[in-house]
Formats: structure tokens, C-alpha cells, sequence
């Protein structure tokens, strides 16, 4: 975008600036999308690309010499441009030019590349004969011929069906133009033509209905036809397409719907086209239809009688309710019924005139229903030609069905499940019953079905029961009997077993105690109030086990220990317990150096030997650290330093002793290297102390 004489280039992202670039006007030509860049030609002449290519250092890489109101034309990987001067150019993304030529008159707009030509359209200038439509090779920019056109002003000439349209005349006044087309015309004899019969008729159509009707088509021309038809919503056809060869006849059905329209006169419409390799799309006919919707006929109607009952059954039976059914409308009715479990008519379909009555026997059947109350439904339905399918009636009754004196069925799908601290048993109703069941007994063995089964409770009258009456590491069976309200049992459900695991508590008073010195061991204790193997772990890691209340650890390493005792039994584990020892031995503190001394070996570039005396507390092996002048030169495990290139100046050493993190004191010695009083033999020996010592040469 350009906005206070500068393009932006901004992300389709976020929006922010990607690039940007000052330039002389506000007004610019269209741009065109090249590669990766936006190419901007100018009004002045220049042409911008952006983002910046890496090979150039402006992004102005063109400049055209005269206006430019249209982008270039994308040749491959190049591009080309012309402008109203005359000035033909083909270039790349960097401005580098492959050619430049001039036409003979001014480049009125953009141009067209067309395989391996282009066509650029040119103008005149005071009344020169220069217009037309240039046809240029686009590698070269030579001009293979021209299309002379007498305008001022040619616009972009296009290509399409293998003939150009060029458009050419006034540059403001559209009026004042003209658009030709240049190519081979097509053969007369070819243009597709057809004949129709019938594609003009009046339809009567009744209410929501609809018919068909016939259009014959001929190919009268000389060519194959592949011809496709639109629809409205009055008029549809059959089938979408159809071909048809020269002097050959097809007879087009046609579906005339009155949808959902008011009575009254409509038009609709089918719109016939062919499709053609040479001239594209092109319409042959229309058939047209003048259609007539009927008014909207008499509902139908239907009067019933008798059609609500109650009725009182024994479990199993079946009665049958008579209901009239009179046919008080003006219209024939074709009936059919929907029936439910306890109502069902005696005739599947019935057909009333108007005027007509007829008894319909009702059904009322128990089935295997529990005993209770029930309603039943049957829908009175007529197909009418009008209006479709419509609920006319309804038969409904209330159904009462009686209980036998007999057991419950019983119940099944008993289950039972370990639920933390109790067992869930939960089962299903009984899916029939001839007699109505007022509540359940749950039944409970324990280990093994041999045993006397017991009630675990009180009858209940839902579908679970809760037994908390357990205990762990016992298996459980249960099985759920029926009880119906003549006080009859049912047969038991299916059994439900369940084995409550171990219940495993963490031990209590869990204590180390650290026995001998040196290689010490650690002696484990606690308490627990059942049988049970203990796991030990030391750190994360297995040790042990036992089944004592005791263990002791004849290895424990010099550090930090966490032991953890679980309780096991039967695969199951108990929550663990745990207690620290610490048997990391305390730190040895480092002493200071004995003995340094200090000697200057050799003439000239001397060096300077430290050595030293150190006891470790510990018999450990410690390291020494060697400063010069408060700076560390070096570290060593000897009890000596050597130091090559001393400064010529007073020198300070400072010796430590250091082991991991831990350092000693200090000790020092004084070297002065910088040529004062004093000369010891050479290999003399400097003590261990703040006095200056001197060097040997002067």
C-alpha cells in the first residue's frame, strides 16, 4: 500500500511492515505478483519491487523513461513493459534488461504474452498511421507482424477460442469505442440447430400436485449436440443431459409441479443449451408453460365413535371394542391404522365413500404385560391424492391388567462389587411378571455356596443393596429373590461373587538404631498387629525381606539412608513406612603449608622453584593452590611449583592446601626479582616469611 509518498509491503499475517520504499508520487499503476516480490510500476516511469532482492541495492531497478498506467506481463521468469513512449523492455526481477526496443508509436496499455509471442498494443500520436496490435517474439522483441487498427487508443488485447479481441477507439468515452475479434469465423453449416414440438403449452396442474408432459427436439443442424437443461421451480426434466446426433428426434419429459404454490396462474420455464468445443455455451431454445394450479379440493374428514374405552383384562386375556368410523367429508378416504402392543383393528385398510360408515373390531390384548395400568393407541390414517397422508382419528383406551396368584418371575444381571469399605449388589427387574412385585431379599454365602445362605438385610424395594457386614480376605456370593404382592418368592437370580482383598496397614513405630563404630550397621524395629512378610528398601532399592518385626542392614554406605518398610501378603501391599539415617562422616578441616621456601634457579630469564611440606589429617590426598600477587597461576598434587616467567618486580607466592570444596590457610613467600640490595649464591634459599628476598644478579 502507498500512503505519504512510500509503499508498504505488509504480512497477510499480522499486518506489520515486511519492506518500504519512498517514492516521488502518491499514484501508481496496478501490481502484479512476481515469484516471491510485488512489482509496482509507477506513473513516472520507475518500477519497484519488493521486497528488496538481495542481488540489488535499491529497490527501484527500472527506470522506463516515460508514463506507465498498467503493470507489466509475466513471461516466464521475466517480465515485460512498455510505456507511452514508444519503449519496449524485457527485464528480470533485478532490473537486468534482456531486451529493449522501441515500437512505432506509443504503448497505449498493457501487453499480452501468448506462448512465444506478445502482443502489444500501440497507439498514434498527431494522426500518425502507427495503431494496431504488435505480434513481437518474446525472446527477442522482434516484430513478426502487425494488426492495423485505425484509433488513437488500443486497449490489452485478449485471447480466448483461438481468436483475439482486441478493443480499440476513445480513451474516456466508452461510447466511442470498437471490440473486434481476429481468427477463422465458424462454418455456417456448423452452427448446432434444433426444432421443437410442443415447447409451448398450457398446463392445468391440481393443488399440490403435478403431471408430465411431452416436448419433442430434432437436431436439424449438422452437428452432434450436447444439450442440458435448467430447471425452475414449475418445470424440471427427467434426466440433466442428453446427446444427439444430426436428424435425430428426442422426446423430453417434463414434470409440471404445482409445489406448494396458491391456486392461480404461473409461468415457468426450461432453458435448453448446448455445449460446443468450438463456440463454447450457447442457448438453443426455451420451452415454456403457462400453468394453471386447480383450487385447493375439500379436506377429507372423518367422525368416530366409541372410539375412547376402558378396559379391565386378566393377565394374558384379550377383548374385543367395537368403534364406528363414519366417513362425514365430501371427499373418498382410503383409511389405514397404526397399531401399539394392546390395540390392534381387525382390517388392515378401509375405504369410505362419502356419506359411508363402517364398525371397526378393536383388539385389546395383554400380552405378557406385568400386571398394572396401561394405555394403548391406534392412529386412524388417510392417503389422499391432495393432501397426502393425514391423521384423521385416534382410538385410545386405558387397560387394566389384572395379577395372577403366582410367583414373580425373578430378577437377573445380579452383580456385586467391592466398593473401599462395603459391596455394591445391584441387579435388574424381572422383564415380565404376572404378578406385581412389592420388594427384594438379597442372599449372601460366604466363601462358598455350601454354606447356609443367610438375607443380608430387610426386603428393599430398588435395585442395590449396600453390605458393609464384611471382612478382608473373605469371598463373598450373593444371589436376589423376587417378592410379589400375593407374598410369593420368586426362583433366586444368577450369582454374584466377590473376594474383599487384604486390608494391609502401614507398621507403626518404625525405628533405626546405628550399632558399632567403623563399619556400622543399622538395626531396623517396628510393630504390626497380623502375620505378614515386610519388604525393606533402602534408598528406592529392594534390600530385603522378612517376616520378623526387625531387620538389620550390616552395609549401610557413609551417607544419607531412607529405609521403608511395606507390608505384604498374597500378592497385596500395604502402604509404606519410612525413617532416615544420616552416616555421612563429618568434614576434616585442611591445615596450613609447612616449610615453604622459595629459590631462584638459572641466569638470565630465571624461574623461581617453590616447595613445601603438607600431612593430610585423613590420609586423604589433597591438592595445592599456587597464587602470584593475589592472581592463581596453577594447582599441583606435589609439594612443588616451579614458576618459568616471574615478573622482574617484588613477588608475593601464597600456597594453599584445598580438597573438593573446602580450602586451608594460606602460607607465603616474598621473591623480589626487581634488582634491589642483596645477592645470595646462586640456588640460594628464600624462608618462608614477608621479608623481602633478593635475586643474585644485579
Amino acid at each position: 500500500m502507498a500512503a505519504h509518498n512510500k509503499i508498504d509491503l505488509v504480512a497477510d499475517t499480522d499486518g506489520k511492515t515486511t519492506d518500504s520504499f519512498a517514492i516521488q508520487a502518491q499514484t501508481f499503476a496496478s501490481t502484479v505478483s512476481f515469484k516471491k516480490y510485488c512489482v509496482f510500476t509507477m506513473q513516472t516511469g520507475e518500477v519497484i519491487v519488493l521486497p528488496k532482492p538481495s542481488q540489488v541495492s535499491n529497490s527501484k531497478i527500472l527506470q522506463m523513461g516515460g508514463v506507465t498506467n498498467y503493470p507489466p506481463a509475466v513471461d516466464g521468469d521475466t517480465l515485460i513493459l512498455g510505456s507511452e513512449a514508444g519503449r519496449l523492455v524485457k527485464f528480470d526481477e533485478t532490473g537486468t534488461i534482456i531486451w529493449d526496443k522501441t515500437m512505432p508509436g506509443p504503448i497505449t496499455a498493457g501487453c499480452t504474452v501468448m506462448g512465444e509471442v506478445v502482443l502489444v498494443p500501440v497507439g498514434s500520436l498527431d494522426n500518425q498511421d502507427t495503431s494496431g496490435v504488435y505480434v513481437i517474439k518474446a525472446a527477442t522483441g522482434e516484430i513478426i507482424k502487425s494488426i492495423p487498427l485505425d484509433a488513437k487508443y488500443v486497449f490489452q488485447p485478449i485471447v480466448a477460442w483461438n481468436r483475439l479481441f482486441v478493443e480499440y477507439g476513445d480513451n474516456i468515452d466508452f461510447k466511442k469505442r470498437t471490440l473486434s475479434c481476429y481468427g477463422r469465423p465458424p462454418d455456417p453449416v456448423d452452427v448446432p440447430q434444433i426444432r421443437m414440438e410442443n415447447n409451448n403449452f398450457t398446463a392445468e396442474v391440481p393443488y399440490k400436485s403435478s403431471i408430465y408432459k411431452l416436448v419433442n427436439i430434432y437436431n436439424t443442424g449438422k452437428t452432434d449436440l450436447m444439450m442440458t437443461f435448467s430447471s425452475d421451480p414449475f418445470l424440471s426434466t427427467t434426466i440433466n443431459q442428453v446427446s444427439l446426433r444430426p436428424g435425430e428426434r428426442f422426446t423430453l419429459t417434463i414434470l409440471v409441479s404445482a409445489g406448494n404454490n396458491k391456486p392461480g396462474n404461473y409461468t415457468g420455464q426450461i432453458i435448453i443449451t448446448n455445449t460446443d468445443s468450438k463456440l463454447g455455451s450457447q442457448q438453443l431454445g426455451i420451452v415454456t408453460a403457462n400453468i394453471i394450479i386447480k383450487e385447493k379440493p375439500p379436506e377429507p374428514q372423518l367422525c368416530l365413535d366409541n372410539n375412547y374405552f376402558n378396559v379391565e383384562l386378566p393377565y394374558g386375556g384379550t377383548v374385543y371394542e367395537s368403534v364406528s368410523l363414519y366417513n362425514c367429508g365430501q371427499t373418498q378416504l382410503d383409511l389405514h391404522f397404526s397399531s401399539d402392543p394392546y390395540l390392534s383393528p381387525n382390517v388392515s385398510r378401509i375405504s369410505l365413500r362419502p356419506g359411508q360408515h363402517y364398525d371397526l373390531n378393536v383388539l385389546v390384548n395383554a400380552g405378557s404385560q406385568n400386571p398394572g395400568k396401561y394405555h394403548g393407541l391406534l392412529n386412524v390414517i388417510n392417503n389422499d391424492s391432495n393432501y397426502g397422508e393425514k391423521q384423521l382419528g385416534l382410538i385410545s383406551a386405558d387397560i387394566t391388567i389384572r395379577q395372577q396368584d403366582v410367583p414373580p418371575y425373578p430378577p437377573y444381571n445380579t452383580q456385586a462389587t467391592w466398593a473401599s469399605d462395603h459391596v455394591r449388589i445391584s441387579w435388574s427387574a424381572p422383564q415380565r411378571s404376572s404378578t406385581e412385585i412389592v420388594g427384594y431379599i438379597i442372599y449372601r454365602y460366604v466363601n462358598t455356596l455350601t454354606d447356609s445362605g443367610s438375607p443380608t438385610g430387610p426386603q428393599v424395594t430398588r435395585y442395590s443393596y449396600d453390605d458393609y457386614s464384611i471382612q478382608h480376605g473373605m469371598t463373598y456370593a450373593y444371589y436376589v429373590v423376587a417378592v410379589g404382592r400375593n407374598g410369593k418368592y420368586s426362583d433366586p437370580s444368577n450369582v454374584a461373587t466377590v473376594t474383599i482383598p487384604v486390608d494391609l496397614p502401614p507398621v507403626r513405630n518404625l525405628t533405626a538404631r546405628v550399632m558399632g563404630f567403623g563399619n556400622a550397621q543399622v538395626v531396623l524395629s517396628w510393630e504390626y498387629d497380623q502375620p505378614a512378610m515386610f519388604r525393606i528398601e533402602l534408598n528406592g532399592m529392594v534390600i530385603g525381606t522378612t517376616m520378623d518385626n526387625s531387620f538389620t542392614d550390616h552395609n549401610p554406605g557413609p551417607t544419607k539412608l531412607r529405609y521403608t518398610v511395606y507390608p505384604t501378603q498374597s500378592g497385596t501391599t500395604g502402604p509404606g513406612s519410612s525413617v532416615e539415617v544420616d552416616l555421612t562422616p563429618a568434614p576434616v578441616e585442611l591445615g596450613p603449608i609447612n616449610n615453604l621456601t622459595a629459590r631462584v634457579m638459572g641466569l638470565g630469564s630465571a624461574s623461581v622453584v617453590l616447595t613445601w611440606q603438607y600431612s593430610s589429617r585423613d590420609n586423604s590426598r589433597v591438592g595445592f593452590r599456587i597464587e602470584l600477587n593475589g592472581m592463581m597461576i596453577g594447582t599441583t598434587y606435589d609439594n612443588s611449583f616451579t614458576d618459568h616467567n616471574p615478573p622482574r618486580e617484588r613477588n608475593v607466592y601464597t600456597v594453599y592446601a584445598f580438597k573438593d570444596s573446602r580450602t586451608g590457610p594460606p602460607s607465603d613467600v616474598v621473591v623480589d626479582l626487581s634488582g634491589g640490595g642483596g645477592e645470595p649464591p646462586p640456588g640460594g634459599e628464600f624462608p618462608s616469611s614477608h621479608r623481602p628476598a633478593y635475586p643474585y644478579w644485579i
